[in-house]
This record gives C-alpha cells, sequence and structure tokens, in this order.
C-alpha cells in the first residue's frame, strides 16, 4: 500500500490523497492559509491509485 500526500504550495501542510479525493476541492488545513487544494492537483498516476483503492474499500 502506498501513501499518496499533497503538499501545500504556500504553507507546506501536507493532505492525503484520499481526503481529496473526497472532498475533490478543498480549503488548505494550514494555519491562517488560504490555498485552494483541489484532487487534480495530484499526478495522474496518484489519481488513479487513489480512485482504484476508495473503489476497493468501499466493496
Amino acid at each position: 500500500m502506498r501513501i499518496v500526500t499533497e503538499t501545500c504550495p504556500n504553507c507546506g501542510t501536507i493532505v492525503a490523497g484520499n481526503v481529496l479525493a473526497s472532498e475533490r476541492v478543498m480549503n488548505c488545513p494550514g494555519l491562517d492559509c488560504e490555498q485552494v487544494l483541489s484532487f487534480e492537483d495530484l499526478s495522474p498516476e496518484d489519481r488513479q491509485y487513489v480512485r482504484e483503492h476508495a473503489a476497493r474499500e468501499r466493496t
């Protein structure tokens, strides 16, 4: 199993890929950071990996 993350370019806060997958678009959870993070910010390979493993967990 792999851990997929995205790092906020403004504050460095790390967000899990599965959180981005479920939220799709979200404000960075970093303190006083207004950056918007998106599932689309992940690489195509990471997006595919998260989608495949999320589907397996639901079944």
